[in-house]
């Protein structure tokens, strides 16, 4: 299942930032006949920045930013962390709304390895 905002945006309009927890762990944004989705991993049992956000979409009337944050985790000097993200272009021709038969398709084991 999935969540559609469309958001028209205008110059004179304030800038518009939306997070949420994402168990389906994609976000998709559908422009010119092409659909970019990024996925990144959702670990419902950790904590997460801004208000438990794994998900963060920003618009302005130039452009629209798709965010994935990872769990909050301790970091001490001289380690690191990773965080991962798995993008897809698709193509559509022919839908209006090509959300429901794009994620039909997708095997989310297979792109979160």
């Amino acid at each position: 299942s999935y969540c559609r905002i469309e958001a028209k945006m205008r110059a004179a309009d304030s800038p518009l930032k939306l997070g949420f927890p994402n168990p389906s762990a994609w976000l998709a944004y559908c422009l010119g006949g092409l659909v970019f989705m990024k996925w990144a991993r959702f670990d419902p049992d950790k904590e997460y920045f801004d208000l438990g956000s794994s998900s963060e979409c920003y618009c302005n009337a130039q452009f629209l930013e798709l965010e994935t944050l990872g769990p909050i985790s301790p970091v001490q000097p001289g380690q690191s962390i990773t965080h991962s993200e798995t993008w897809h272009l698709f193509e559509y021709k022919h839908l209006e709304n090509p959300m429901p038969e794009i994620t039909e398709k997708i095997d989310m084991d297979e792109i979160l390895v």
